[in-house]
């Protein structure tokens, strides 16, 4: 019964979302980094192989956006028997952006959580298709800057990732489950984007 209730309040948040809200979309490159990171080091960062490339969508609202991301990066793993893998990276977040979801000049608050895991890149590589190699689940705090023309926009910011302590359990089926390894979370994410604003 809880389960079909929250699953009507979703319904009826989204719906509320949508007639009420600007919605965006947009593409995102995200690199990950040790806390003393500086400005100078950031092209750098940027053109590594290590950028996490990915879609996000937001309802913005006055001065509110509530948004989902997904990024991954796909490399090869001498380590594992020279697999081809790939780490990704979801989150949820609320943004508050005090001179107005659209203005010019946008500077932004953002919150939210999100999930770092490894896993094979290639489905028929994969041992184990429903579980990662590795997870970590995280909470999210930091800000940015961004530039609206009209409809489209661009934005930096700067995240610290903070591990949940929560380890992530694998599913298995007839089975005892167990929690799988935790992923190296580094502490601060730093993401370039472009969108869109319908």
């Amino acid at each position: 019964m809880k389960r079909r209730l929250l699953s009507l309040l979703a319904i009826l948040i989204l719906c509320a979302g949508v007639a009420y809200s600007q919605i965006a979309l947009g593409g995102i490159g995200s690199v990950y980094s040790s806390a003393d990171l500086s400005i100078e080091d950031l092209p750098d960062l940027f053109r590594s192989e290590g950028v996490f490339y990915g879609f996000f969508a937001e309802f913005g609202f006055s001065k509110l956006a509530l948004g989902a991301s997904g990024a991954y990066s796909e490399y090869f793993d001498a380590d594992l028997g020279g697999q081809n893998m790939a780490d990704f990276d979801i989150a949820g977040y609320l943004q508050v952006h005090p001179f107005g979801y659209k203005a010019f000049l946008d500077p932004f608050l953002e919150a939210g959580f999100g999930l770092a895991a490894k896993d094979y890149a290639e489905e028929e590589d994969d041992p184990d298709s429903s579980n990662s190699l590795l997870a970590t689940k995280y909470y999210q705090v930091g800000g940015g800057l961004g530039l609206n023309f009209g409809h489209l926009g661009i934005f930096l910011k700067g995240l610290y990732l903070i591990p949940s302590g929560d380890p992530v359990e694998a599913k298995v089926s007839g089975g005892s489950p167990y929690n799988l390894d935790p992923y190296p979370l580094s502490p601060l994410k730093i993401v370039l984007g472009a969108k869109l604003i319908l």
